[in-house]
Protein backbone atom coordinates (compact mmCIF):
# COMPACT_ATOMS: atom_id res chain seq x y z
CA UNK A 1 0.00 0.00 0.00
CA UNK A 2 1.27 3.52 -0.79
CA UNK A 3 1.42 6.27 1.81
CA UNK A 4 -1.36 8.11 -0.02
CA UNK A 5 -3.77 5.86 1.84
CA UNK A 6 -2.32 6.89 5.18
CA UNK A 7 -2.75 10.57 4.40
CA UNK A 8 -6.26 10.19 2.97
CA UNK A 9 -7.99 11.90 5.92
CA UNK A 10 -5.14 14.31 6.63
CA UNK A 11 -5.15 18.01 5.68
CA UNK A 12 -1.99 17.14 3.75
CA UNK A 13 -3.37 15.96 0.42
CA UNK A 14 -0.74 13.65 -1.10
CA UNK A 15 -2.30 13.66 -4.55
CA UNK A 16 -1.85 17.42 -4.84
CA UNK A 17 1.92 16.97 -4.47
CA UNK A 18 2.33 14.50 -7.32
CA UNK A 19 5.10 15.93 -9.57
CA UNK A 20 5.08 19.17 -7.55
CA UNK A 21 8.61 20.58 -7.60
CA UNK A 22 7.93 23.27 -4.96
CA UNK A 23 7.50 20.72 -2.12
CA UNK A 24 9.79 17.98 -3.49
CA UNK A 25 12.96 17.01 -1.62
CA UNK A 26 14.37 14.64 -4.25
CA UNK A 27 14.59 14.73 -8.04
CA UNK A 28 15.00 11.70 -10.28
CA UNK A 29 17.06 12.33 -13.41
CA UNK A 30 15.55 10.14 -16.15
CA UNK A 31 16.38 9.79 -19.82
CA UNK A 32 19.61 9.98 -21.75
CA UNK A 33 21.94 12.85 -22.61
CA UNK A 34 20.17 16.08 -23.51
CA UNK A 35 16.76 14.33 -23.40
CA UNK A 36 16.84 13.73 -19.64
CA UNK A 37 14.39 15.34 -17.24
CA UNK A 38 14.28 16.13 -13.51
CA UNK A 39 11.20 14.51 -12.00
CA UNK A 40 10.22 15.71 -8.50
CA UNK A 41 9.23 13.36 -5.66
CA UNK A 42 9.09 13.13 -1.87
CA UNK A 43 11.49 10.88 0.01
CA UNK A 44 9.27 10.02 2.97
CA UNK A 45 6.43 8.97 0.70
CA UNK A 46 8.61 6.62 -1.34
CA UNK A 47 10.50 5.27 1.66
CA UNK A 48 7.26 4.32 3.37
CA UNK A 49 6.28 2.08 0.45
CA UNK A 50 9.38 -0.04 -0.07
CA UNK A 51 12.58 -0.91 1.80
CA UNK A 52 14.64 -0.14 -1.28
CA UNK A 53 13.72 3.55 -1.20
CA UNK A 54 14.04 3.62 2.61
CA UNK A 55 17.66 2.43 2.39
CA UNK A 56 18.29 4.71 -0.58
CA UNK A 57 17.21 7.84 1.29
CA UNK A 58 17.76 7.03 4.98
CA UNK A 59 20.34 4.25 4.99
CA UNK A 60 24.06 4.48 5.73
CA UNK A 61 24.83 5.04 2.03
CA UNK A 62 21.90 7.31 1.35
CA UNK A 63 21.49 9.16 -1.95
CA UNK A 64 21.49 12.93 -2.19
CA UNK A 65 18.75 15.15 -3.49
CA UNK A 66 19.23 13.94 -7.07
CA UNK A 67 19.04 10.31 -8.16
CA UNK A 68 19.98 9.22 -11.68
CA UNK A 69 17.67 6.57 -13.14
CA UNK A 70 19.35 5.63 -16.40
CA UNK A 71 17.08 2.65 -17.12
CA UNK A 72 13.75 4.50 -17.32
CA UNK A 73 12.21 7.10 -19.60
CA UNK A 74 10.76 10.29 -18.10
CA UNK A 75 7.19 9.39 -19.06
CA UNK A 76 7.56 5.83 -17.82
CA UNK A 77 8.97 6.92 -14.47
CA UNK A 78 6.24 9.53 -14.04
CA UNK A 79 3.65 6.80 -14.50
CA UNK A 80 5.53 4.65 -11.99
CA UNK A 81 5.51 7.48 -9.39
CA UNK A 82 1.76 7.82 -9.84
CA UNK A 83 1.41 4.63 -7.77
CA UNK A 84 2.84 6.30 -4.65
CA UNK A 85 0.60 9.36 -4.75
CA UNK A 86 -2.75 8.08 -6.04
CA UNK A 87 -4.61 5.03 -4.78
CA UNK A 88 -5.76 3.76 -8.17
CA UNK A 89 -3.37 1.95 -10.48
CA UNK A 90 -2.50 3.56 -13.80
CA UNK A 91 -1.12 1.39 -16.58
CA UNK A 92 -0.57 1.73 -20.31
CA UNK A 93 0.76 -0.71 -22.88
CA UNK A 94 3.33 1.89 -23.95
CA UNK A 95 5.15 1.77 -20.61
CA UNK A 96 4.16 -1.58 -19.11
CA UNK A 97 7.62 -3.05 -19.70
CA UNK A 98 9.23 -0.19 -17.74
CA UNK A 99 6.64 -0.39 -14.98
CA UNK A 100 7.20 -4.11 -14.47
CA UNK A 101 10.96 -3.65 -14.51
CA UNK A 102 10.78 -0.82 -11.96
CA UNK A 103 8.41 -2.83 -9.77
CA UNK A 104 10.95 -5.65 -9.70
CA UNK A 105 13.86 -3.28 -9.15
CA UNK A 106 12.22 -1.61 -6.15
CA UNK A 107 10.62 -4.80 -4.77
CA UNK A 108 7.01 -3.70 -5.18
CA UNK A 109 5.39 -7.13 -5.39
CA UNK A 110 1.81 -5.91 -5.23
CA UNK A 111 2.44 -3.39 -8.01
CA UNK A 112 4.06 -6.07 -10.16
CA UNK A 113 1.06 -8.34 -9.57
CA UNK A 114 -1.28 -5.56 -10.73
CA UNK A 115 0.82 -5.16 -13.89
CA UNK A 116 0.44 -8.89 -14.56
CA UNK A 117 -3.32 -8.71 -14.03
CA UNK A 118 -3.50 -5.78 -16.47
CA UNK A 119 -1.73 -7.88 -19.10
CA UNK A 120 -3.95 -10.91 -18.43
CA UNK A 121 -6.94 -8.82 -19.54
CA UNK A 122 -5.51 -8.02 -22.97
CA UNK A 123 -7.57 -9.26 -25.92
CA UNK A 124 -6.46 -7.04 -28.82
CA UNK A 125 -3.47 -8.00 -31.03
CA UNK A 126 -1.08 -5.33 -29.71
CA UNK A 127 -1.90 -6.08 -26.08
CA UNK A 128 -1.63 -9.83 -26.62
CA UNK A 129 1.83 -9.51 -28.18
CA UNK A 130 3.10 -7.13 -25.50
CA UNK A 131 1.74 -9.41 -22.78
CA UNK A 132 3.40 -12.43 -24.40
CA UNK A 133 6.73 -10.61 -24.64
CA UNK A 134 6.61 -9.67 -20.94
CA UNK A 135 5.62 -13.22 -19.97
CA UNK A 136 8.84 -14.43 -21.59
CA UNK A 137 10.95 -11.63 -20.10
CA UNK A 138 9.76 -12.23 -16.53
CA UNK A 139 9.11 -15.98 -16.84
CA UNK A 140 5.38 -15.73 -16.10
CA UNK A 141 4.05 -19.20 -16.96
CA UNK A 142 0.33 -18.52 -16.49
CA UNK A 143 0.40 -15.34 -18.56
CA UNK A 144 2.50 -17.05 -21.22
CA UNK A 145 0.05 -19.96 -21.57
CA UNK A 146 -2.94 -17.65 -21.87
CA UNK A 147 -1.34 -15.45 -24.52
CA UNK A 148 -0.20 -18.48 -26.53
CA UNK A 149 -3.78 -19.75 -26.51
CA UNK A 150 -5.07 -16.36 -27.69
CA UNK A 151 -2.50 -16.17 -30.49
CA UNK A 152 -3.35 -19.69 -31.62
CA UNK A 153 -7.07 -18.87 -31.64
CA UNK A 154 -6.74 -15.54 -33.45
CA UNK A 155 -4.69 -15.46 -36.64
CA UNK A 156 -5.19 -11.69 -37.03
CA UNK A 157 -2.63 -11.19 -34.24
CA UNK A 158 0.07 -12.35 -36.67
CA UNK A 159 -1.00 -9.87 -39.35
CA UNK A 160 -1.49 -6.86 -37.09
CA UNK A 161 0.36 -3.58 -37.46
CA UNK A 162 2.23 -4.08 -34.18
CA UNK A 163 3.43 -7.52 -35.29
CA UNK A 164 5.35 -5.97 -38.20
CA UNK A 165 7.36 -3.84 -35.74
CA UNK A 166 8.71 -6.60 -33.49
CA UNK A 167 12.34 -7.75 -33.70
CA UNK A 168 13.41 -11.00 -35.34
CA UNK A 169 14.13 -12.83 -32.09
CA UNK A 170 10.60 -12.17 -30.82
CA UNK A 171 9.17 -13.11 -34.22
CA UNK A 172 10.91 -16.46 -33.99
CA UNK A 173 9.63 -17.07 -30.47
CA UNK A 174 6.06 -16.42 -31.59
CA UNK A 175 6.09 -18.63 -34.67
CA UNK A 176 7.73 -21.42 -32.69
CA UNK A 177 4.74 -21.69 -30.35
CA UNK A 178 3.74 -25.29 -31.16
CA UNK A 179 -0.03 -24.81 -31.52
CA UNK A 180 0.43 -21.55 -33.43
CA UNK A 181 2.77 -23.24 -35.93
CA UNK A 182 0.12 -25.85 -36.67
CA UNK A 183 -3.25 -24.17 -36.22
CA UNK A 184 -2.25 -20.81 -37.73
CA UNK A 185 0.31 -21.95 -40.30
CA UNK A 186 -1.13 -19.81 -43.12
CA UNK A 187 -1.36 -16.77 -40.81
CA UNK A 188 2.24 -17.45 -39.74
CA UNK A 189 3.29 -17.37 -43.39
CA UNK A 190 1.32 -14.19 -44.17
CA UNK A 191 2.57 -12.51 -41.00
CA UNK A 192 6.19 -13.38 -41.78
CA UNK A 193 5.86 -11.92 -45.29
CA UNK A 194 4.38 -8.68 -43.97
CA UNK A 195 7.02 -8.50 -41.24
CA UNK A 196 9.87 -9.04 -43.71
CA UNK A 197 8.53 -6.49 -46.20
CA UNK A 198 8.15 -3.93 -43.40
CA UNK A 199 11.75 -4.68 -42.39
CA UNK A 200 12.85 -4.14 -45.98
CA UNK A 201 11.15 -0.76 -45.96
CA UNK A 202 12.90 0.20 -42.73
CA UNK A 203 16.22 -0.87 -44.25
CA UNK A 204 15.43 1.05 -47.46
CA UNK A 205 15.63 -2.03 -49.69
CA UNK A 206 13.12 -3.40 -52.20
CA UNK A 207 10.54 -5.58 -50.43
CA UNK A 208 9.14 -6.86 -53.72
CA UNK A 209 12.36 -8.79 -54.38
CA UNK A 210 11.84 -12.20 -52.81
CA UNK A 211 15.52 -12.72 -52.04
CA UNK A 212 15.43 -9.58 -49.87
CA UNK A 213 12.34 -10.90 -48.08
CA UNK A 214 14.03 -14.27 -47.55
CA UNK A 215 17.17 -12.58 -46.21
CA UNK A 216 15.14 -10.61 -43.67
CA UNK A 217 13.40 -13.76 -42.43
CA UNK A 218 16.60 -15.77 -42.06
CA UNK A 219 15.96 -19.10 -40.34
CA UNK A 220 12.43 -18.03 -39.40
CA UNK A 221 11.30 -19.28 -42.79
CA UNK A 222 12.22 -22.84 -41.79
CA UNK A 223 9.82 -22.59 -38.83
CA UNK A 224 6.75 -22.28 -41.09
CA UNK A 225 4.79 -25.55 -41.02
CA UNK A 226 3.67 -25.91 -44.64
CA UNK A 227 2.46 -29.48 -44.07
CA UNK A 228 -0.34 -28.19 -41.83
CA UNK A 229 -1.76 -25.89 -44.51
CA UNK A 230 -4.62 -26.94 -46.74
CA UNK A 231 -3.81 -27.59 -50.40
CA UNK A 232 -5.61 -24.38 -51.33
CA UNK A 233 -3.43 -22.31 -49.00
CA UNK A 234 -0.27 -24.06 -50.14
CA UNK A 235 -1.11 -23.35 -53.77
CA UNK A 236 -1.85 -19.73 -52.91
CA UNK A 237 1.54 -19.33 -51.20
CA UNK A 238 3.41 -20.72 -54.19
CA UNK A 239 1.40 -18.72 -56.75
CA UNK A 240 2.05 -15.42 -54.97
CA UNK A 241 5.54 -16.01 -53.60
CA UNK A 242 7.04 -18.81 -55.67
CA UNK A 243 10.43 -17.09 -55.93
CA UNK A 244 10.68 -17.17 -52.14
CA UNK A 245 11.18 -20.95 -52.18
CA UNK A 246 14.25 -22.93 -53.16
CA UNK A 247 13.84 -25.71 -55.73
CA UNK A 248 14.02 -28.32 -52.96
CA UNK A 249 11.34 -26.52 -50.93
CA UNK A 250 9.05 -26.29 -53.95
CA UNK A 251 9.49 -30.02 -54.52
CA UNK A 252 8.43 -30.66 -50.94
CA UNK A 253 5.32 -28.48 -51.36
CA UNK A 254 4.40 -30.33 -54.54
CA UNK A 255 4.80 -33.64 -52.72
CA UNK A 256 2.48 -32.48 -49.95
CA UNK A 257 -0.19 -31.33 -52.38
CA UNK A 258 0.02 -34.48 -54.49
CA UNK A 259 -0.43 -36.60 -51.37
CA UNK A 260 -3.71 -34.84 -50.61
CA UNK A 261 -7.08 -35.94 -51.87
CA UNK A 262 -7.45 -35.02 -55.55
CA UNK A 263 -8.74 -38.45 -56.59
CA UNK A 264 -12.40 -39.50 -56.31
CA UNK A 265 -13.18 -42.30 -53.88
CA UNK A 266 -15.77 -45.00 -54.22
CA UNK A 267 -18.03 -46.46 -51.56
CA UNK A 268 -18.18 -45.45 -47.95
CA UNK A 269 -15.23 -45.08 -45.72
CA UNK A 270 -14.35 -48.16 -43.69
CA UNK A 271 -13.01 -48.17 -40.16
CA UNK A 272 -10.37 -50.82 -39.66
CA UNK A 273 -9.49 -51.82 -36.11
CA UNK A 274 -5.74 -52.20 -35.89
CA UNK A 275 -5.39 -52.87 -32.16
CA UNK A 276 -7.36 -54.13 -29.19
CA UNK A 277 -7.83 -52.31 -25.93
CA UNK A 278 -6.26 -53.62 -22.72
CA UNK A 279 -7.33 -52.93 -19.15
CA UNK A 280 -4.01 -51.24 -18.36
CA UNK A 281 -3.90 -47.48 -18.00
CA UNK A 282 -0.92 -45.88 -19.74
CA UNK A 283 0.21 -42.45 -18.59
CA UNK A 284 2.06 -40.16 -20.98
CA UNK A 285 3.99 -37.00 -20.19
CA UNK A 286 4.10 -33.74 -22.04
CA UNK A 287 6.53 -33.97 -24.95
CA UNK A 288 6.44 -37.77 -25.22
CA UNK A 289 6.04 -39.30 -28.68
CA UNK A 290 4.62 -42.42 -30.28
CA UNK A 291 4.46 -43.76 -33.83
CA UNK A 292 2.53 -46.15 -36.02
CA UNK A 293 4.25 -47.44 -39.19
CA UNK A 294 2.33 -49.36 -41.85
CA UNK A 295 2.33 -50.39 -45.51
CA UNK A 296 -0.91 -50.18 -47.58
CA UNK A 297 -1.71 -53.26 -49.61
CA UNK A 298 -3.61 -51.22 -52.21
CA UNK A 299 -4.15 -47.61 -53.22
CA UNK A 300 -6.54 -45.82 -50.86
CA UNK A 301 -7.28 -42.65 -48.92
CA UNK A 302 -6.57 -42.02 -45.26
CA UNK A 303 -9.19 -39.61 -43.92
CA UNK A 304 -9.54 -40.22 -40.17
CA UNK A 305 -8.33 -42.23 -37.19
CA UNK A 306 -9.48 -43.02 -33.67
CA UNK A 307 -7.55 -43.07 -30.43
CA UNK A 308 -7.91 -45.18 -27.32
CA UNK A 309 -10.09 -43.79 -24.53
CA UNK A 310 -8.27 -40.90 -22.87
CA UNK A 311 -8.65 -38.69 -19.83
CA UNK A 312 -6.33 -35.68 -19.70
CA UNK A 313 -4.91 -34.86 -16.33
CA UNK A 314 -2.80 -31.85 -17.19
CA UNK A 315 -3.41 -28.97 -14.79
CA UNK A 316 -1.08 -26.29 -16.17
CA UNK A 317 -3.76 -24.57 -18.23
CA UNK A 318 -2.05 -25.41 -21.51
CA UNK A 319 -3.36 -27.14 -24.60
CA UNK A 320 -4.67 -30.61 -23.82
CA UNK A 321 -4.08 -32.49 -27.02
CA UNK A 322 -1.39 -33.56 -29.43
CA UNK A 323 0.13 -33.07 -32.85
CA UNK A 324 -0.37 -35.73 -35.47
CA UNK A 325 1.99 -35.87 -38.45
CA UNK A 326 1.55 -38.21 -41.40
CA UNK A 327 4.76 -38.96 -43.28
CA UNK A 328 5.94 -41.13 -46.13
CA UNK A 329 9.18 -42.98 -45.33
CA UNK A 330 11.50 -42.85 -48.32
CA UNK A 331 13.06 -46.15 -49.26
CA UNK A 332 16.39 -44.79 -50.49
CA UNK A 333 17.52 -43.10 -47.26
CA UNK A 334 14.79 -44.04 -44.78
CA UNK A 335 14.02 -40.36 -44.22
CA UNK A 336 10.50 -39.08 -43.60
CA UNK A 337 8.70 -36.77 -45.99
CA UNK A 338 6.01 -35.12 -43.90
CA UNK A 339 2.74 -34.85 -45.78
CA UNK A 340 0.39 -33.51 -43.14
CA UNK A 341 0.58 -32.06 -39.63
CA UNK A 342 -2.43 -31.18 -37.49
CA UNK A 343 -3.33 -30.41 -33.89
CA UNK A 344 -6.07 -32.44 -32.19
CA UNK A 345 -7.56 -31.83 -28.75
CA UNK A 346 -8.05 -34.83 -26.47
CA UNK A 347 -11.01 -36.73 -27.88
CA UNK A 348 -11.79 -40.09 -29.42
CA UNK A 349 -12.20 -39.70 -33.19
CA UNK A 350 -10.55 -37.33 -35.63
CA UNK A 351 -11.03 -36.41 -39.27
CA UNK A 352 -8.05 -34.99 -41.13
CA UNK A 353 -8.45 -31.60 -42.78
CA UNK A 354 -7.77 -33.26 -46.12
CA UNK A 355 -7.63 -36.88 -47.19
CA UNK A 356 -4.18 -38.33 -47.87
CA UNK A 357 -3.47 -40.62 -50.82
CA UNK A 358 -1.71 -43.83 -49.76
CA UNK A 359 0.25 -45.62 -52.45
CA UNK A 360 0.51 -49.44 -52.29
CA UNK A 361 3.75 -50.98 -51.00
CA UNK A 362 4.97 -47.64 -49.64
CA UNK A 363 5.76 -47.16 -45.96
CA UNK A 364 3.84 -44.54 -44.01
CA UNK A 365 4.10 -43.20 -40.48
CA UNK A 366 1.54 -41.62 -38.17
CA UNK A 367 3.58 -39.75 -35.59
CA UNK A 368 2.01 -38.37 -32.40
CA UNK A 369 3.54 -35.84 -30.03
CA UNK A 370 1.66 -35.21 -26.78
CA UNK A 371 1.35 -31.60 -25.63
CA UNK A 372 0.35 -32.30 -22.04
CA UNK A 373 0.09 -35.10 -19.54
CA UNK A 374 -2.67 -37.63 -20.17
CA UNK A 375 -3.87 -41.11 -19.30
CA UNK A 376 -5.01 -43.76 -21.82
CA UNK A 377 -6.16 -47.32 -21.91
CA UNK A 378 -3.27 -49.18 -23.53
CA UNK A 379 -3.64 -50.90 -26.92
CA UNK A 380 -2.11 -54.02 -28.41
CA UNK A 381 -1.66 -54.55 -32.14
CA UNK A 382 -4.38 -56.85 -33.47
CA UNK A 383 -3.62 -58.41 -36.84
CA UNK A 384 -6.75 -58.65 -38.98
CA UNK A 385 -6.90 -60.55 -42.24
CA UNK A 386 -9.28 -58.09 -43.87
CA UNK A 387 -7.29 -54.98 -42.89
CA UNK A 388 -5.80 -53.47 -46.09
CA UNK A 389 -2.61 -52.38 -44.32
CA UNK A 390 0.33 -54.20 -42.81
CA UNK A 391 1.48 -52.93 -39.41
CA UNK A 392 5.28 -52.92 -39.17
CA UNK A 393 7.09 -54.40 -36.14
CA UNK A 394 8.81 -51.08 -35.40
CA UNK A 395 5.47 -49.61 -34.35
CA UNK A 396 5.48 -48.51 -30.72
CA UNK A 397 2.05 -46.91 -30.52
CA UNK A 398 -0.14 -48.09 -27.66
CA UNK A 399 -2.84 -45.54 -28.45
CA UNK A 400 -4.14 -45.63 -32.05
CA UNK A 401 -7.22 -47.84 -32.21
CA UNK A 402 -8.35 -47.69 -35.84
CA UNK A 403 -7.86 -46.05 -39.23
CA UNK A 404 -10.59 -44.81 -41.55
CA UNK A 405 -9.78 -45.66 -45.16
CA UNK A 406 -11.51 -45.24 -48.52
CA UNK A 407 -11.00 -47.07 -51.77
CA UNK A 408 -9.88 -45.01 -54.77
CA UNK A 409 -11.73 -45.13 -58.05
CA UNK A 410 -9.75 -46.69 -60.90
CA UNK A 411 -10.26 -44.90 -64.22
Amino acid sequence: MSLSGLFRDSPFNVQNHYLKAETADVFFICGKNEMNERIPAHKILLAGSTNVFEKMFYGTLCEGDEVVIADATPNGFRQFLHYFYVNDMQFSLEFIDELMYLAKKYLLDSYFAECCEFLMQQTEPKGILIAYEQSIRFELAELKKKMETLIAANGTVLCSEYFTDINRDFLKQIIQIPVVRIEQSKSVFDGCIQWAQANCKRANIDGSVMQNVRDQLGDCFQQIEFSSMTSYHLTECVEKFGDLFTAQELQRVVSIISARCTIPSVGRKSEYEISKQTDIRVEVKEGSQTELQFIPKKRMLLNAFTMSQCSGFGSDGGEEGYFVSVAKILTDDNKKRFLHTEFFPFDHGYALREDIVLEPNSTYSIHIQFLSNASYFGRQISHSADCPIEILPVTNSNFIASLNLKSIAIN
